[in-house]
């Protein structure tokens, strides 16, 4: 427990509101958005929301490169967003969609992501980092064998709410060496 022991306990009664991380009073939700030091302790109910709201856009972000349409990514950046894949950056959202395009081109190019261990910091209300694991699976190239990951990668995502929508600011894609 930590040194102030008159925090609420993480214990979630449904009928008894406790105050919230801004002191009002509100139901707590267990989440991972915390600052790292609370792991594991309750977060209120719009850090969820934010939270999922994100994970949904990373998420959707990835349905639309397996679906072979990687330049419809680029909806859910910002105007001014940047795109790093290791040391190559694109910045702004019509020359993203442009180097995502070049993806599109080889339609024999179909792939699986797969994103893992997301941790959420919410920076401010209306922003949010998320890092997590991506395991890129290559379903199309003849004489690869199915199911064994292409390449392996951390990424950092950066999120910004505009009125009730999150958008993708920055996404910054470290592959692990060997991986493509």
């Amino acid at each position: 427990m930590p040194a102030d022991s008159s925090r609420e306990p993480t214990t979630y009664y449904p009928s008894r509101p406790a105050p919230d991380r801004h002191g009002g009073p509100a139901y707590r939700a267990v989440g991972s958005v915390t600052d790292r030091s609370e792991v594991g302790c309750e977060i209120g109910i719009d850090a969820v929301r934010g939270a999922m709201a994100c994970q949904d856009l990373i998420v959707d972000s990835y349905r639309r490169a397996d679906a072979g349409n990687r330049q419809a990514m680029a909806e859910l950046i910002e105007q001014d967003g940047s795109l790093a894949v290791d040391d190559a950056i694109v910045t702004g959202r019509e020359a993203i969609r442009e180097m995502l395009a070049a993806r599109d081109a080889d339609p024999d190019r179909r792939t699986m992501h797969v994103v893992a261990n997301l941790i959420f910091d919410r920076l401010a209300e209306d922003r949010m980092k998320v890092r997590y694991v991506l395991i890129v699976f290559l379903l199309s190239s003849s004489g690869s064998p199915a199911f064994v990951p292409n390449s392996l990668a951390s990424v950092l995502d950066t999120l910004a709410r505009r009125a009730d929508r999150w958008w993708l600011a920055n996404r910054t894609i470290t592959t692990a060496p060997g991986g493509r």
